[in-house]
């Protein structure tokens, strides 16, 4: 049904009759992209390869890619901007970038973007969503109890662990550090530990990148920035103490390894998670731009800590309608920037 809604909405309001609405470029989020899946439930950020080659081969057709060193020179010298542009940026630091990603963007010669989390390519760790979406889903009991939260929730049917998951991640976005590293705890034990390797294995796909994937990348040409440091999502539930600690981790850790972090993704990047602190703080750090999930397009005099990013879907009628009418995501954007940026200032 919904596939059908967009394929309507794209005949109605075809990329011809949108072109002179459009007025700045477009920076595009992804996460990973798999030859296989192997549980669309469990690897909900990652999209097949031949849907990733089949968006590329429409953006090659209709829009000009360029980088993000690009973007943020037209930005500081306020040169006009090109509505063609887009930019490919990709979160957290997925091995598949490197694998998958790599090979098919510089064989069609398009650059891109990579936000790492550096505890997690530090230590080679899961990402706690990924852990909560397989313990959920390979659970061997029929009972969660979530020890900080002082509840349980029952597993025994697939309706309570939609339940359970949606409340769960939910929760995850919203928590403190301490909060999200209990809950991970007590998810993992719905597993044994016997079983986790195999799990893993399984889902190679949420393997993150080591320093050395990363320094491979960067040696291509791929801009490496940050992504915090534990994928610390800095919104007003974190200590200020801890969003500082976070940022300067992860950019000392890039700049050693690559030697330069000019740009920052603020991890999930919604509208309640960046904190007027974080913003002060990023400011303060010397990055160039600050890249948020907050859809609109990049349009001149904008804020540069506070860049709009579109999320890609895998469906392609609902990528292209995205992509022909982000214009339509500007004005609510707008608000919310003007919003924040002069709750900065005072």
């Amino acid at each position: 049904m919904k596939e059908c809604v967009f394929r309507a909405a794209n005949g109605i309001l075809s990329s011809r009759l949108t072109a002179p609405l459009r007025k700045g470029p477009l920076l595009l989020v992804y996460h990973g992209v798999e030859e296989r899946l192997v549980n669309a439930q469990v690897q909900t950020l990652h999209i097949p390869i031949k849907s990733f080659e089949r968006q590329m081969a429409f953006l090659r057709k209709h829009r000009q890619i360029i980088s993000l060193d690009e973007l943020q020179s037209s930005l500081s010298r306020g040169d006009p901007l090109d509505p063609s542009h887009v930019l490919i940026t990709f979160d957290d630091g997925y091995k598949n970038n490197r694998s998958v990603v790599a090979p098919l963007l510089e064989s069609l010669g398009f650059p891109f973007a990579v936000f790492v989390s550096t505890r997690h390519i530090e230590e080679r760790l899961r990402f706690p969503i990924y852990r909560l979406r397989a313990a959920i889903h390979y659970a061997e009991k029929k009972n969660l109890a979530v020890r900080c939260l002082d509840t349980a929730f029952d597993l025994a049917t697939e309706p309570q662990r939609r339940l359970a998951l949606d409340t769960l991640r939910r929760l995850l976005k919203r928590s403190s550090r301490a909060v999200v590293e209990s809950i991970v705890q007590d998810v993992n034990g719905l597993v044994s530990k016997d079983r986790w390797p195999e799990i893993d294995r399984l889902f190679s796909s949420e393997e993150p990148m080591d320093w050395e994937d990363i320094k491979e990348l960067s040696r291509q040409g791929v801009i490496i920035g940050s992504h915090c440091h534990d994928h610390f999502i800095l919104h007003a539930a974190q200590p200020v103490d801890e969003i500082d600690r976070q940022l300067k981790i992860s950019k000392s850790l890039i700049e050693r390894h690559v030697g330069r972090c000019a740009y920052i993704a603020y991890p999930n990047g919604g509208r309640s998670d960046i904190t007027l602190e974080a913003l002060r703080m990023i400011r303060d750090d010397q990055y160039l731009l600050g890249l948020t999930s907050v859809k609109g397009e990049v349009l001149c005099g904008l804020d540069a800590f506070l860049v709009p990013r579109i999320f890609v879907p895998e469906d392609f009628s609902q990528f292209k309608f995205r992509i022909n009418n982000a214009y339509l995501y500007d004005k609510p954007y707008a608000r919310w920037a003007r919003g924040l940026r002069a709750a900065s200032s005072n």
